[in-house]
């Protein structure tokens, strides 16, 4: 197999990324593949990035690096710069393509929608970038679609498009396979799910062998998993783990995150594995960064485990951290089912010494100061 250059391409979770080349491309031709690196060396790129004339090019890959760090915020600021100053539709379309995904991981699909909707309504010559738009818009869409059967039949038009592009399947054709399988686990067929993700680990083995991409696919495999084979699920979780531990930098979101998918594994087995699961989720908040999403995330979970377990105030303690978090952050949608879980706990009690609202910023309160103690402002 003839690869193509893939440096201005990049297989994160939810889409491929695109860089822009620029008339100096080759001198930058390094730095945007350090690009692929783990989080050492995403750290170090964006501090050589920071530093060079800040064309769009340049801000677009601040962006994607950022991205790659899972640093939303920043990522969103980045590209948002660069699209105040972009000139080339093709150009444009990589950059609302990227920003998709920042809104995907932030769970706002209708936003991701739309940045690629518009992005595909440019007028773009290189087909493999249409197709990579392409490829993104339905990877996004596929859960949200009624007829699977209909959509499998889309995504293979799409690896067949690759063939006809470049001459063979390769990267565009990796992260294909991968939607290719979860559309067949979202028609129940796991034999067939298996086989398209494992065609995308063949093609990652015999061509590029990223690190990153191998534990992507690890990672939906574990996640598909997880609600049709607990115990397989967890094979997969823990032979994504042993993948990043040796090669990401510890507190990387992408690995706390798999913590937290164990986590939930744990839980679910329901075979005395509790204590796992809140070691897991402590784990991740002894590593992550305060006040973070992944914090928030972790009391949230923690909160479940201390209710299988029995302890109340286990229970209310995490919610109302996790609660005071989001709502620090902005993510107030997420607290609603927060909200009902410590009233219902308060109207379990039989001696109540204060209304629920008093009660209920009392909870609050006192989750702000401990995690002010434990973190700082």
């Amino acid at each position: 197999m003839k690869l193509i250059d893939d440096t201005w391409y990049i297989i994160d979770d939810y889409a491929i990324l695109m860089l822009i080349k620029t008339s100096e491309q080759d001198s930058y031709k390094d730095l945007m593949v350090q690009l692929k690196g783990n989080g050492e060396s995403l750290k170090e790129t964006i501090e050589t990035l920071r530093e060079i004339e800040q064309d769009v090019s340049i801000k677009n890959a601040l962006g994607i690096g950022y991205l790659r760090l899972r640093m939303f915020q920043e990522a969103y600021s980045s590209f948002q710069e660069a699209l105040n100053i972009v000139n080339s539709n093709e150009d444009r379309a990589c950059i609302l393509s990227n920003l998709s995904e920042v809104m995907w991981y932030q769970e706002k699909p209708e936003s991701a929608r739309n940045y690629l909707e518009e992005a595909l309504k440019m007028e773009i010559e290189d087909p493999l970038k249409k197709l990579i738009l392409q490829s993104n818009l339905e990877a996004m869409e596929l859960s949200n679609k009624d007829n699977y059967v209909h959509e499998i039949a889309v995504i293979k038009d799409l690896i067949k498009q690759e063939r006809r592009i470049i001459g063979s399947n390769q990267f565009v054709g990796i992260f294909n396979y991968k939607t290719l399988g979860y559309a067949c686990y979202l028609t129940g067929n796991m034999k067939r799910c298996d086989y398209y993700i494992n065609r995308a680990f063949d093609l990652n083995h015999k061509s590029y062998q990223y690190i990153f991409i191998d534990a992507g696919l690890y990672k939906i495999l574990s996640q598909m998993y997880s609600t049709v084979d607990l115990n397989k699920a967890l094979d997969y979780v823990n032979e994504n783990i042993e993948l990043l531990e040796k090669w990401q930098i510890g507190d990387h979101y992408d690995l706390l995150d798999l913590y937290q998918l164990r986590g939930n594994i744990y839980l679910n087995l329901h075979q005395f594995k509790e204590h796992l699961a809140i070691k897991d989720y402590e784990y991740v908040l002894e590593q992550c960064l305060p006040y973070n999403d992944l914090a928030a995330v972790s009391y949230y979970n923690l909160a479940y485990a201390y209710d299988y377990l029995g302890d109340e105030n286990r229970v209310i303690e995490s919610y109302a951290r996790a609660y005071y978090i989001w709502n620090r952050e902005g993510y107030e949608d997420s607290n609603q089912e927060i909200e009902e879980a410590l009233r219902k706990i308060y109207e379990k009690q039989i001696n109540k010494s204060d209304d629920y609202e008093r009660w209920y910023q009392t909870q609050i309160i006192q989750a702000k100061e401990d995690l002010r103690k434990m973190w700082g402002e």
